[in-house]
């Protein structure tokens, strides 16, 4: 086999390997953070119009990822943004800061989940919350700096 064929078939291989980091090959995001398993939306029972969206995250990039939870834009099929809050903790939590305290230290903002610093392969849970009743369509993606998330 000649040095040509050779490298083909180690790029070819090298190109099925990083296909295969995906998972089960599903679309779980468009760049370079993606959902680790499809995420779960929640309607609670006495709040019929709200919608809870939790679901984990990876990097898959070969870099850092930072990621903002006020910068997260939820987004329906014609790219309207639709009003939600996220938070990258399982659930909602509160700061030992008093909200008057500005700028709060970054481990803060990690610690209550209003950001995410994720090396390569790191991840972390994303809880995004909206409602139906402000006559919005339905959310079809979260969208972030470098990329989209897709919403079931």
């Amino acid at each position: 086999m000649g040095r040509r064929a050779l490298a083909a078939l180690a790029l070819a291989g090298a190109l099925t390997g990083l296909a295969a980091c995906g998972g089960d090959g599903a679309s779980l995001g468009a760049g370079d953070i993606g959902w680790v398993e499809e995420p779960q939306v929640v309607v609670p029972e006495t709040l019929p119009k709200d919608r809870i969206l939790t679901g984990t995250v990876r990097n898959d990039a070969f870099r850092e990822a930072k990621l903002v939870a006020r910068e997260l834009r939820l987004v329906d099929a014609d790219g309207d943004e639709v009003e939600s809050a996220a938070t990258f903790n399982a659930g909602f939590g509160r700061s030992y800061y008093s909200p008057s305290r500005e700028p709060l230290p970054e481990a803060e903002l990690i610690r209550v989940g209003q950001e995410a610093v994720l090396q390569p392969g790191d991840t972390v849970p994303l809880t995004v919350s909206w409602s139906t009743d402000d006559g919005s369509d339905a959310p079809v993606a979260i969208e972030y700096e470098a990329g989209s998330l897709p919403v079931p």
